[in-house]
């Protein structure tokens, strides 16, 4: 299962980088443009999930399912403040455009549509 779970964040995350340009992978680049196509037309982040799935899968592997779980969390918590500050400057930058999208695109998971953006 580990390595299901693993495989899945690998295609997503060639998947949802052939959309953008990586300039870095570590730091937030603002965009020129909102991207609503490929699998951004189903998940605002889907880079995001592939990294949460590869690490988990991972983790699991190399750890079990126990310290992999604790690190998910962990990670998580990195993850959902690093998208709450790339929300906003999307916000800041593309305006209702932007809202629109996040209010129609789910954050993480298909068909799960809970939005919200911290002040």
């Amino acid at each position: 299962m580990h390595i299901f779970i693993f495989c899945v964040g690998l295609i997503l995350k060639i998947i949802s980088q052939k959309n953008i340009s990586m300039e870095s992978w570590w730091r937030i680049i603002p965009p020129k443009k909102i991207i609503k196509t490929g699998l951004y037309k189903y998940i605002r982040h889907p880079i995001y999930l592939s990294n949460i799935l590869l690490s988990f899968g991972l983790v699991w592997f190399l750890c079990g399912i126990k310290i992999s779980s604790v690190f998910t969390y962990l990670y998580l918590q990195f993850v959902m403040d690093r998208i709450d500050r790339e929300e906003q400057m999307l916000t800041f930058m593309f305006g209702d455009e932007y809202l629109g999208y996040l209010k129609n695109t789910p954050m993480l998971i298909p068909f799960f549509k809970k939005t919200t953006i911290k002040e």
